[in-house]
């Protein structure tokens, strides 16, 4: 990277704030650096990316971002990004978690025997998923299938391989266009209030170029 530019990652989640700087140029204009947008499929794949010093700034879940200052990871949280933002959905024959007493271990039960499909380890809808397992001992009942890539969820529940998925408002409207399926689980009801994701730094840019952050 030179000094007159700055690389940025983000994930594909549509409500993310980076969505509304990649469609004008005022954050260039403010900074006055060439802006290098880089997608990513995952939070942890962002992760590998600022280990590798490719990044300077990184939008991502808490979980991956928690995962990789504890492994070494030079980044700091700078600022919080909105709170919850993860879902849970199934086929037309799942129940609706309203239907079932606000229970989670009841909805979770539908799926014995049975794969739910969830982004990368260690991103923060994994870690959501696995807390319910295991708080309602359903670990050892479950499989959960982990992806690199959010949408290939939906095209395994339409093939059959998967009875659900967990991930972000925007997995659901996809699989409800290939398959019947619903929204069972919305994200009030998985950690409310959680810290869904936040805006990371690179040590090395909160350092030398403090004016950036």
């Amino acid at each position: 990277m030179t000094p007159r530019e700055i690389n940025i990652g983000h994930l594909s989640t549509a409500y993310h704030s980076n969505w509304i700087l990649i469609g004008n140029d005022e954050l260039e204009k403010d900074l006055g650096l060439k802006v290098n947008w880089e997608l990513f499929g995952t939070g942890p794949l962002m992760i590998d990316a600022f280990k590798q010093g490719k990044l300077d700034l990184g939008y991502m879940g808490l979980p991956p971002a928690l995962i990789g200052i504890d492994n070494g990871v030079p980044i700091k949280c700078v600022s919080g990004g909105h709170v919850e933002g993860t879902v849970m959905i199934g086929k037309k024959n799942h129940k609706l978690i309203t239907l079932l007493n606000d229970d989670m271990g009841k909805v979770l039960e539908q799926f014995k025997g049975s794969v739910i499909g969830t982004p990368s380890v260690g991103s923060i809808h994994d870690a959501i998923l696995n807390f319910y397992l295991e708080k309602h001992e359903l670990k050892d009942q479950i499989t959960v299938k982990n992806y690199k890539q959010a949408e290939y969820i939906a095209i395994d529940m339409e093939k059959g391989l998967l009875e659900g998925g967990v991930g972000t408002p925007a997995l659901a409207v996809f699989a409800q266009t290939i398959l019947d399926s619903h929204l069972i689980v919305p994200p009030n009801f998985l950690l409310p209030d959680n810290p869904s994701y936040g805006i990371f730094f690179h040590e090395n840019i909160i350092k030398d170029q403090p004016e950036i952050v």
